[in-house]
């Protein structure tokens, strides 16, 4: 009984906006994966399966992130959009560009243009291919150019997964801190993700 009555003095003492900010922090940190909240490094880490992408598809997306930005893998840039592709409102960049059709043909499309672009290139799909062959094709991307590409606009396609990959790994406190970049915002969490 008393430890009911400190648990209600110590509800009591919160004020409004400590209990929403609370609240908030909870729901911007936490990124449920099955029964699990994981950040997309964690779910990485622990090979939680993709939901809305298959695994050839995210093998895909993150060999092209590691290509873009060297860690996109390891932050989890695959776990990270398969997620957000799931949601009602997605927090992918490709969101803001008015794209006519479902996002997850979005991406789907486009690693699957991705991966025949790389079969006619090298022999190989996209995440089998070297680094140098991927580093050569996703430039082909940015300029427009990639021979044979059959998805949405490969600048595009380029355009959308560079950013997530700039999210995944640059938009967390440590990422501010490898950018050297005070972390400042609005609401400052209650610990570090």
């Amino acid at each position: 009984m008393e430890s009911l009555s400190r648990t209600r003095l110590a509800a009591e003492s919160l004020s409004r906006r400590e209990v929403l900010r609370r609240g908030a922090l909870v729901a911007a940190l936490a990124i449920p994966f099955g029964d699990r909240l994981l950040t997309p490094a964690a779910a990485h880490a622990q090979n939680v399966p993709l939901t809305v992408l298959s695994a050839a598809q995210g093998a895909t997306l993150e060999a092209l992130g590691e290509v873009m930005l060297p860690g996109a893998r390891d932050a989890g840039i695959a776990n990270f959009v398969d997620h957000e592709l799931g949601k009602e409102m997605p927090l992918l960049i490709i969101r803001y560009f008015n794209w006519p059709d479902d996002l997850s043909t979005f991406y789907t499309q486009g690693l699957a243009a991705l991966d025949a672009v790389s079969v006619t290139a090298s022999g190989t799909p996209f995440a089998q291919s070297t680094f140098s062959q991927q580093q050569a094709l996703v430039g082909t991307l940015l300029a427009g150019k990639a021979p044979g590409w059959n998805g949405p606009p490969s600048s595009l396609f380029y355009l959308a997964t560079r950013s997530d990959a700039v999210d995944v790994v640059y938009g967390t406190v440590s990422g501010f801190a490898k950018l050297n970049i005070p972390y400042m915002p609005h609401i400052l969490p209650a610990e570090s993700w």
